[in-house]
C-alpha cells in the first residue's frame, strides 16, 4: 500500500483527527510517506512492524499507523 492510499484510508476511518497533545488538525507524513519498520525483540515469528508515521504540524506529535492493518482493511 502506498502512502497516498494509506492516508486516504486513515482519513476515511478517522476524519478530522485532532492531535492528542495540542488539538491541532494539520498532519504531514514523515519520511516523505516511506514506511518505517520497527523490530520487536519479543516477537518470535515476524519481528517487523511496518508503520506510516504522521506528524502534527503544530507541535510535532507523532502518530504511527500499522500498514498491515490498513492493508487488511483495504
Amino acid at each position: 500500500m502506498d502512502e497516498r492510499a494509506a492516508r486516504a484510508l486513515i482519513d476515511e476511518r478517522a476524519p478530522n483527527a485532532a492531535c492528542a497533545l495540542c488539538g491541532g488538525t494539520d498532519w504531514i507524513t514523515a519520511k516523505d510517506g516511506k514506511p518505517i519498520t520497527f523490530l520487536s525483540f519479543e516477537a518470535k515469528e515476524d519481528p517487523r512492524v511496518r508503520v506510516l508515521a504522521i506528524v502534527c504540524t503544530n507541535c510535532g506529535y507523532l502518530r504511527l499507523h500499522s500498514l498491515d492493518v490498513l492493508e487488511a482493511l483495504d
